[in-house]
């Protein structure tokens, strides 16, 4: 009796899943995908070796929040299920996959694609990097140093006072590495997140610097977390991070922006530019 249960389930979720996604038109053999929003016109290209499957893989990610592509996830969860169509766009030999996939993305402007959601094994995400076909992407001439290219940018070293160039890195690694600091302290700086890192300003090579580098410094005063009430004043970030034993400044600027509710048991707010 319990096989016969299992049966009539497997096959109720075979219609399940066969009806959602408003599958239009769906071959079970190798080529290339689509899956459309049919509110926003935006696609998603992929290649699998069986659409079919692969239509099930991705509506049981999606469904169950653990699709890697994010833009498609936001959008499935915004519109619902019943936006999103999903068909085939062509039929072709396994070895002609690669080559369609990236026609077709580049073709359609695929919004949930770019370069490193290329499907292949993975569904579109980070992790489609450890897939077969993604393996096969890394050999594809110029593509190693396409993605290196786009993933790192040299940084500037800024003088505090005059905003001076001082010195060139090749990355925020190296210059972390050089100023025996972390990465994410001169990355904070060039995205604007943080003022000053070890006592210099810092920018991506080329670009304009952040709105909070225009400010060298801001005085903040720390808040009763109840009556908020003032308790004390500290001429800048770094001076009440020092002063309460705080390791780095992004959890007072995220208490300041109300992405934290306190810091060192206080709300803070900025006073005025010190010029």
């Amino acid at each position: 009796m319990r096989k016969y249960k299992l049966i009539i389930l497997f096959f109720w979720l075979g219609i399940y899943n066969s009806l959602s996604l408003n599958v239009i038109k769906i071959k079970k053999e190798s080529g290339i995908y689509c899956i459309e929003n049919t509110i926003t016109k935006s696609k998603y290209i992929g290649q699998a070796g069986n659409p079919f499957i692969r239509k099930q893989a991705h509506i049981s990610k999606l469904r169950g929040g653990r699709h890697p592509n994010r833009k498609l996830t936001l959008d499935y969860k915004k519109y619902g299920e019943k936006a999103f169509i999903f068909y085939t766009l062509v039929s072709c030999e396994p070895k002609r996959r690669l080559e369609l996939e990236k026609f077709y993305i580049k073709y359609y402007n695929a919004y949930y694609n770019d370069i490193l959601t290329w499907d292949g094994d993975g569904l579109g995400g980070a992790s489609s990097r450890t897939g077969k076909a993604s393996k096969e992407r890394w050999k594809v001439p110029g593509y190693k140093e396409k993605v290196i290219a786009g993933s790192i940018k040299a940084v500037e070293q800024l003088d505090l006072k005059t905003g001076a160039i001082i010195k060139e890195y090749s990355s925020g690694t190296e210059a972390a590495k050089q100023n025996n600091t972390t990465r994410e302290n001169i990355t904070h700086c060039c995205k604007g997140d943080a003022f000053t890192a070890i006592g210099y300003r810092w920018r991506y090579k080329g670009e304009v610097e952040k709105g909070t580098h225009k400010i060298r410094e801001k005085a903040v005063i720390a808040l009763d977390k109840i009556t908020l009430e003032e308790i004390k004043e500290y001429p800048s970030l770094k001076e009440a991070v020092s002063q309460l034993g705080g390791k780095s400044s992004g959890c007072l600027i995220g208490c300041i922006k109300g992405e934290k509710k306190s810091f060192k048991g206080f709300k803070w707010k900025y006073k005025t530019y010190i010029s």
